[in-house]
Parts: structure tokens; C-alpha cells; sequence
């Protein structure tokens, strides 16, 4: 945000200046610029249209355009992006103080600032009209600015003392287009996610599995162990409750959030698991019974010495009646 935000105001300086490196020649055909190292393309505003660039402090490239008018119009490329979201209040505050601390001295940020989504340029695109003031006379320079965001920020903007967008400018910004769409599709915590997501599902199979330890008369966790949770539970809710104080969006502090208690819960199923480990279910084994013939002896015969079992009137071996 901070960044996009010293973009919008460094470009109000850079429309009055004369960028120091000029485009390639090999860039320009017939009006129309194509920046493949950059990944982009877009038309000039007319045919007597003059390009040139220069690198801003915070790596940002900036092209900018003037025509026969003296109408400028900058782009400004930024390697890296983050995904952020133009409609939460947090980076919106955060935009316009980042603009407000780069403003050059006398100027100040309106409070009249819309940020809005749009598919144009492209789908995805966000949509920001602003603009500065000089303190010393009231004068108001309107911006109007379109970004495209993706592994690279494109920020295709204006300024204006008009209070409407320029036609001319709108019909700029509709001729920009990625020379390689799927090289700036940014791709946000795959790794992480895939991980959270595996971690998430063997703690499942672990409560499942203590749910039936339990179940077949296991120990349940001790007063200390419960105590342990929930006073790493009540350090993730502090930290989340700083980084809201902090400026964190909404939408950060509820993934926080979420990965938070998956970490917890796998956490917590590791250390069940590793009780059950130490605590294992005794299992009575039965003991076998003998029921082979010799299990019944009793008695045994008076006359040749025998065995008697128990349900034998007779002996076995001489045929005297027992008794």
C-alpha cells in the first residue's frame, strides 16, 4: 500500500520532468509501445506522442507519455504484489497516510478518495480517483489512476484539474493489455496452504483416534495439559487483537486466524498422541482352559492304580466298579 501510495505522489513530479533514459527504439512500432521485458503493451495517445522512463527510489519503473497537447500520462511497473484488497477500509487508510507522508511539502491528500474494483483494464483491476491540494491557494489536482495487480503492479494513472476522468485518458488505459497474462497470475501460499491442509487432516485421524482411546477407558487429558491450550489459545486471540490495533485488514487477520487454530489443533493432537504412546490400553488376555481327557483326573484306581475321570462308574483298564 505504502508503495502504490509514494507511486501516486512521485508521479506528479515525474509528469513535470524529463525522465533521463529514453524507450528503446525496438519498443515502439507504429505508435504502439510493446515492453516485453516488462510484459506489457499499450497504444500511444496519438501518433506525435514522446516516450520515455526512469526508475524511481523504490525499484518502480516508470513510463511516461506526452503528446502534442502537453498531456501526460504515466505507467508505472512495481515487481512483486501482494493481492491486496483496495476495498478494505485498513488499506485504504493506509494508502492515503502513505500518500499523505510522501506529498510534496504545502500539498495535502483529499479526503475524497474512491476506490473501487473494476475489469477494466483488465479483470481484477482496481479503480482509484484522489487528488492533492495546495494549502497555499486551494488549487486541486485531481488523480485518476487504474491498477492492474499480479506478480507485477501496473498503475496506469493521471492527474487533472478536471473533476471528471479525461476521455482521452480512459481511452488509453483500454488499449493496455499483458503481453503474457499467465506470467503475472500471482500464486499465494500454495506451499502453505497445502501444508495447513495436510496437517488439518492428520489431526483428524489423530482426534478420531483418541476419541476411541478414550472410549475403550483411556485417560483424558491432565488439568496441566488443558491448562498448556488455553493459554496457547489466549496468546493467538492477544496477538490477532495487536495486529487489528496495528492496521492488519480484516481479511489478514481472519487467515491468521484460521491457520492459527489448525496449528493449535494439530499441535494438540501430536501431544495426544504422544500420551497414548505413553499410556497404552491394557488388554486382559484370556486364559486357556484345558479340556483335554487328562484335565479330569481325579481319582485313581485302588486295585491296578489307573486313572479315574471324573465321570468314568468304571475303571478304564481292569474294569473294576469305581468306588
Amino acid at each position: 500500500m505504502k508503495a502504490l501510495a509514494l507511486i501516486l505522489v512521485s508521479s506528479c513530479g515525474l509528469l513535470c520532468q524529463t525522465a533521463n533514459e529514453p524507450i528503446p527504439p525496438q519498443w515502439l512500432h507504429d505508435g504502439h509501445l510493446a515492453a516485453p521485458e516488462f510484459n506489457f503493451s499499450i497504444d500511444s495517445p496519438s501518433p506525435d506522442s514522446h516516450w520515455s522512463r526512469q526508475v524511481l527510489k523504490n525499484g518502480a519503473t516508470g513510463f511516461t507519455v506526452t503528446d502534442s497537447t502537453k498531456e501526460s500520462y504515466v505507467i508505472f511497473v512495481l515487481d512483486g504484489g501482494d493481492g491486496s484488497r483496495m476495498d478494505d477500509p485498513v488499506n485504504q487508510k493506509h494508502f492515503l497516510e502513505g500518500m499523505q507522508k510522501s506529498s510534496p511539502e504545502g500539498w495535502s491528500v483529499g479526503a475524497d478518495s474512491t476506490f473501487e474494483q473494476s475489469n477494466f483494464p483488465t479483470s481484477g483491476s482496481w479503480k482509484i480517483k484522489t487528488s492533492i491540494q495546495r494549502q497555499a491557494d486551494g488549487y486541486i489536482l485531481h488523480c485518476y489512476a487504474y491498477i492492474v495487480t499480479g506478480r507485477r503492479t501496473y498503475t496506469l494513472l493521471t492527474y487533472s484539474a478536471e473533476p471528471t476522468e479525461p476521455p482521452r485518458f480512459h481511452s488509453f488505459v483500454s488499449s493496455f493489455f499483458l503481453l503474457s497474462p499467465d506470467a503475472n497470475v500471482l500464486h499465494t501460499s500454495d506451499t502453505t496452504n497445502a501444508t495447513t491442509g495436510l496437517l488439518f487432516i492428520l489431526a483428524i485421524f489423530g482426534a478420531v483416534s483418541d476419541w476411541k482411546y478414550k472410549r475403550r477407558g483411556g485417560n483424558g487429558s491432565t488439568k496441566t495439559d488443558k491448562t498448556l491450550l488455553a493459554s496457547g489459545v489466549s496468546l493467538c486471540v492477544v496477538l490477532l487483537v495487536v495486529l487489528g490495533i496495528r492496521g492488519a485488514s480484516a481479511e489478514a487477520i481472519g487467515s491468521l486466524a484460521a491457520e492459527f487454530m489448525i496449528v493449535i489443533f494439530a499441535l494438540w493432537q501430536f501431544h495426544r498422541w504422544s500420551f497414548r504412546r505413553r499410556n497404552p490400553l491394557f488388554v486382559a488376555i484370556p486364559i486357556p482352559v484345558d479340556q483335554s481327557p487328562g484335565s479330569q483326573i481325579k481319582q485313581f484306581c485302588t486295585k491296578c492304580g489307573g486313572a479315574l475321570i471324573s465321570d468314568m462308574a468304571f475303571c478304564g483298564t481292569c474294569g473294576t466298579r469305581r468306588g
